[in-house]
């Protein structure tokens, strides 16, 4: 990270400058967002005893990224569109008789793939829900695969 000042009447110039600076600086090379993973975990691992573990690594920040893992070949039930603007959704995964909630911001636009796949791998972070009095686990969706 860096900081400076600049004056507004050179806002424009510098823009200019470093993007040029910048597509001559990329030329040639492919540029790829990544997604750290820990490790695949199976569906039946997943329980309050494994995310009470796994907050005793807080704090997550830079240097101690919140674990994510990926669940292979679970299928995605009830797939629905939330939020004011449905760019949300909100499903469910199964796997061998055993089902999570997955809330899954901005991917409002996979809702027709996520409906119709079979199965996906899931990369996702565990949250814990705590409602009237209940608590459980619920799953927040970084990416997916569908298989074929």
């Amino acid at each position: 990270a860096a900081g400076f000042s600049i004056e507004k009447k050179n806002l424009l110039k510098f823009k200019k400058e470093m993007s040029a600076l910048a597509k001559k600086q990329l030329k040639g090379k492919e540029l790829k967002s990544t997604l750290n993973i820990d490790c695949p975990i199976p569906l039946e691992e997943l329980n309050l005893n494994f995310f009470e573990e796994l907050e005793k690594l807080k704090p997550f920040g830079m240097g101690n990224e919140k674990p994510s893992f990926v669940l292979k070949r679970v299928k995605p039930m009830m797939v629905k569109k939330i939020g004011k603007d449905h760019s949300h959704l909100k499903f469910e995964v199964e796997h061998s008789g055993l089902s999570f909630e997955v809330i899954a911001f901005r991917f409002g636009e996979h809702y027709m793939a996520l409906r119709n796949a079979n199965n996906i791998d899931l990369v996702m972070q565990l949250d814990k829900n705590v409602w009237n009095n209940r608590t459980k686990l619920n799953l927040q969706a970084l990416d997916f695969k569908i298989n074929a």
